[in-house]
């Protein structure tokens, strides 16, 4: 299998398509051949982001809480607006009741 990683060993791609002969030409100091890997891609936890490292020709799997993104600039603004128009159809109800019970209908 190849297998590319990063200064920290963590796997960052992986190719079990290619034979070792067609891998050759890829094979560099940040891509491996490691021959009888096997990759467990079911290993997962929820909420977390699953890295995985090569430690001593074996696969190292870590579980990383995932961060919350944070709210983007549209974000914002959505919210506001939805906000906004949530205010301004409470107000109308308001308005209609208080108009409804000065006429005495309720």
């Amino acid at each position: 299998m190849l297998v590319y990683l990063n200064e920290d060993k963590e796997i960052i791609a992986y190719n079990c398509v290619l034979t070792k002969e067609e891998a050759v030409e890829f094979v560099n100091d940040n891509c491996i051949w490691v021959d009888n890997l096997k990759i467990d891609e079911t290993k997962n936890k929820d909420g977390c982001d699953t890295k995985m490292y090569l430690i001593d020709g074996e696969i190292i799997y870590k579980f990383v809480p995932m961060e919350i993104p944070k709210p983007t600039q549209l974000d914002r603004i959505e919210e506001a607006i939805s906000r906004t128009q949530e205010e301004i159809k409470q107000e109308a109800i308001d308005n209609y009741t208080i108009q409804l019970i000065e006429e005495g209908l309720i």
